[in-house]
């Protein structure tokens, strides 16, 4: 038998896998979308959206090429989607906002004393 405190983190547990890891929100009546490589379900849109930038799932960065869709109501496969590789733009991209991001933290770190 699970005492309260287990039973309440089973259903904690529960509730954050039916939610999209991108976009936080819940998966209800929604189509998910998962990466051919993996098993990692999210919003479909949120994963659409995720892979013209990247074409690696956002939660274990395994490389996939195409996202399945299942039904928001049964789950059910519906189509199969191919995905391109993100162009080289975006990388470039990627990279500009890793340095402004970085230099944000450590304007940040120096604000706070060093305490992060």
């Amino acid at each position: 038998m699970q005492s309260g405190t287990e039973a309440g983190a089973t259903k904690s547990m529960l509730n954050q896998s039916k939610r999209c890891p991108i976009c936080l929100d819940s998966t209800k009546n929604k189509h998910i979308g998962v990466p051919n490589r993996c098993s990692h379900k999210f919003c479909f849109l949120c994963l659409k959206t995720w892979s013209k930038r990247k074409n690696t799932c956002p939660m274990c960065r395994a490389r996939f090429r195409s996202i399945i869709v299942r039904s928001r109501y049964t789950r059910r496969f519906l189509r199969r989607i191919s995905v391109r590789r993100p162009s080289v733009e975006s990388k470039d991209e990627d990279q500009t906002y890793s340095v402004f991001f970085d230099g944000v933290h450590r304007a940040v770190f120096r604000l706070l004393g060093g305490i992060v």
